[in-house]
């Protein structure tokens, strides 16, 4: 059976959420778009048969129990925005979307939408303010055609916060940037070879970020470092953590806004699923059930679905997205 995965989940409240990815992958060739629907007990695929591109949706956010928005593929132009209508997803046109790609979407409050991409040669953000599309200013950092802004959160209107790595001439560089009418970005998170994937900003000097970094040197195969720093207000610090090797994938707050869960692949323990849950004062590991439908499952994303105390975490069930890969999906609560 070809493989799928799921890239992304976004939470509209206990009955109405959202996760992208791709299926009918095989070794060879790209699969095709993905979109599945969670009603509150299960997910559902819906019909993505009006998308005539190949690979994946990589990024979704709701912003409506009729409306949602999708992102893909993330490698070359065009960059695809789909808007889901309540019965089909149908692309969307904004400016210059011939030459750009996209890599992120995030909704905020009054149906403004946030979007990463590149554009005229420069990663930047695509806003949706209900009426128009309008390209922001490029992001201030070296080289900003060779940065990838892999994820994107609105904290709060106006006040938007991307992350994701920059290359160099020798290595890659993790990303925390911050725009609120005007860029931000923070000094380089996570050292030489990394990159960012999830923040979590609670004040000016209080911020999250987790990612993965390779390092210098080490022998062929050699697995990833799982990075988890706080920033506070004047540098970042890396923060004790429950595991070794492996990636940081996701993070998010509770429903009081404080930090809550961390979505993880563990290199010492793929049979399993992994979490890091703040217990107020550190980050301890939390593992998920042994399972034989998910013999090497891969968390890629995680959200809380508003108004609860439950979270919803994506991914896959085995370790690569190739056969015999499906989709996968587990809820977690504070409880």
């Amino acid at each position: 059976m070809p493989g799928a995965q799921l890239y992304k989940v976004a939470a509209l409240g206990p009955r109405h959420a959202w996760a992208v990815g791709e299926e009918a992958l095989t070794t060879g060739a790209p699969g095709r778009p993905l979109a599945m629907r969670w009603d509150g007990s299960r997910w559902s695929r819906t019909d993505v048969s009006s998308l005539t591109f190949s690979g994946r949706l990589n990024s979704v956010a709701c912003d409506g129990p009729a409306s949602a928005w999708a992102v893909g593929p993330p490698d070359t132009p065009p960059g695809r925005l789909l808007r889901w209508n309540g019965t089909a997803w149908r692309p969307v046109g904004y400016p210059g979307g011939d030459n750009a790609v996209l890599w992120a979407v995030a909704a905020g409050s009054g149906g403004q939408v946030w979007i990463t991409g590149r554009h005229a040669g420069a990663a930047r953000l695509l806003h949706w303010n209900g009426t128009r599309f309008r390209w922001l200013d490029p992001l201030p950092v070296p080289s900003p055609e060779a940065a990838t802004l892999s994820s994107v959160l609105v904290r709060s209107q106006g006040d938007v916060w991307v992350t994701g790595s920059r290359s160099t001439e020798s290595a890659w560089l993790g990303i925390v940037a911050r725009w609120d009418g005007a860029w931000t970005v923070f000094p380089d998170a996570g050292g030489i070879r990394s990159g960012i994937s999830g923040v979590l900003p609670l004040a000016d000097d209080d911020v999250w970020a987790v990612g993965a970094g390779f390092g210098i040197g080490g022998p062929p195969g050699k697995p990833p470092g799982s990075i988890l720093v706080h920033w506070d207000g004047t540098a970042w610090t890396s923060a004790p953590k429950d595991i070794g090797p492996g990636v940081l994938t996701s993070i998010t707050a509770d429903e009081q806004g404080r930090p809550a869960w961390i979505s993880a692949w563990d290199f010492w323990d793929q049979k399993r699923t992994a979490y890091l849950r703040w217990d107020g004062t550190t980050w301890q590991v939390v593992r998920g059930p042994e399972s034989t439908a998910a013999p090497s499952p891969y968390l890629s994303d995680l959200t809380r679905v508003p108004g609860t105390a439950t979270y919803l975490s994506v991914g896959r069930t085995g370790a690569t997205a190739y056969p015999p890969s499906e989709a996968y999906g587990e809820t977690t609560t504070d409880a």
